[in-house]
This record gives structure tokens, sequence and C-alpha cells, in this order.
């Protein structure tokens, strides 16, 4: 009997993996909403850092402190990676910070220019400081920070 529950358990986790898998790679381009952005910068602070500030096309896109993007650059190619946003909740301007530490955001390190469009879907998540106490203690590291520094921003700090 226990065994029976095992085998039906892990099927069922293997289920929901295939069709997380398959949304995202399939069906995810048509449900979610799409905001075309332009680069508008790409500093290099460091080795490994992309800062990246995008211009709106249109109508910017409205996000909540601490939630992340999926962002394709430059290509019809639907290749989209999720970003953090570092911008404060009322800048029109949307700033990601990208960390060079695979194949897709080393490359991006390396081209990544003004003028190239970028494709915003989303956005997603809910990271809120504001869900918790009064006295809190924040702990990042790396490019971690990125949702600290967006609710820093939208405190009225630089």
């Amino acid at each position: 009997m226990t065994y029976a529950v095992v085998i039906i358990t892990y099927l069922l986790i293997c289920g929901v993996g295939i069709a997380a898998f398959l949304y995202r790679e399939l069906l995810m381009r048509y449900f979610l909403p799409l905001t075309e952005y332009s680069v508008g910068a790409a500093e290099r602070p460091d080795a490994r850092t992309l800062l990246v500030e995008l211009e709106p096309r249109g109508e910017p896109l409205a996000f909540a402190l601490g939630q992340f993007v999926y962002v394709n650059f430059g290509s019809d190619k639907w290749r989209p990676h999720p970003f953090t946003v570092a911008s404060g909740s009322s800048a029109r301007r949307l700033q990601l910070a990208i960390r060079a530490s695979g194949d897709e955001t080393s490359r991006l390190y390396e081209v990544l220019q003004p003028g190239v469009t970028a494709v915003v879907a989303g956005p997603h998540g809910r990271f809120n400081y504001r869900r918790g106490g009064a006295r809190q203690v924040w702990i990042a590291a790396g490019i971690g920070v990125t949702p600290f520094i967006s609710w820093i921003r939208s405190a009225g700090f630089r």
C-alpha cells in the first residue's frame, strides 16, 4: 500500500513539473502581457554586473516593489530571462541589475547596447517587505540586493 502511494505521489510531482515546463516553453508567450521597451543605457560597474535602463516605447509597465519581469532582448526568438526590477515605483524607466553568471547573461554583458529592443513580460512575484513586522532585518548579497534597491529608491533615497 505504501509503495503505491509513493509511486502516485512521484507521478503527480512529475506531471506538475512537465506541465509547468510545457507552459513556460510553449504557452507563456501567449498569455503574459507584453510591454515593448528599448535599452536606454547599459552600464558595466564591474566585471560581471550590468545595469540596464529600459525606456518604454508606449505606456510603461505597472509593477509592485520587489517584483521581477521576463525580458527578451533584441531578437524575434522567444528566449526570456527573469530579472528583478531595481527601479523605484514612480520611475518611468525600468532599471534591471543583471549579473553575468551563465551563458545568456554573460552574452548580454558583452553585447547589450543602447537602442536594442527589449520585450518585457510580467510583472511577477510578491516579495514585499510591507507584509512583515515593524522591525525587519534585510540581508542580501550579490545581485540579490536588487529588490532592496527598488524599495530604498521608492522610500526617497537615491
